[in-house]
């Protein structure tokens, strides 16, 4: 099963076409909020998002056609993220492929977002610095709730 990475994926992907053609059964989904998925993947937390796929992962499971001792799971970017995360949660999964994530938590990878976002507009360091300290802050007041 393939977990939809960051920003609005839609099920039908080239990588979901490379496990087909390599000879794997693969089940995608239209992340919340894309396609014909309901919600809002930009309100939603890595446990929401590893809830739905824990929720697929139930459905393959059940399908009398898969051999629920081979149910895995593959994550690219920010699936990266949420893929350890359902293997933690659930002995249903075999095995994890877990591809490009990212090697800082979510806060700092936010932090890591926005200054390079301006670096690459061509923004002062001092104004990055600055851009980078105002990020921190909501960071730090959601993490303590």
């Amino acid at each position: 099963m393939i977990i939809p990475g960051g920003g609005p994926q839609k099920r039908d992907t080239l990588q979901s076409w490379w496990w087909v053609y390599n000879g794997f059964t693969v089940l995608t989904y239209d992340k919340r909020g894309t396609g014909m998925s309901t919600g809002d993947y930009k309100q939603a937390r890595i446990t929401d998002l590893a809830a739905d796929a824990l929720a697929a992962v139930t459905l393959l499971k059940g399908e009398p056609s898969i051999d629920e001792d081979q149910v895995g799971i593959v994550g690219i970017s920010e699936a990266g993220l949420t893929a350890p995360v359902v293997a933690a949660n659930s002995s249903a999964v075999a095995f994890v492929v877990v591809s490009s994530a990212p090697g800082y938590t979510m806060p700092q990878q936010v932090v890591h977002e926005v200054a390079a976002t301006l670096q690459c507009q061509g923004v002062s360091d001092e104004d990055v610095t600055r851009a980078k300290a105002l990020r921190i802050s909501p960071n730090e007041a959601v993490l303590k709730n």
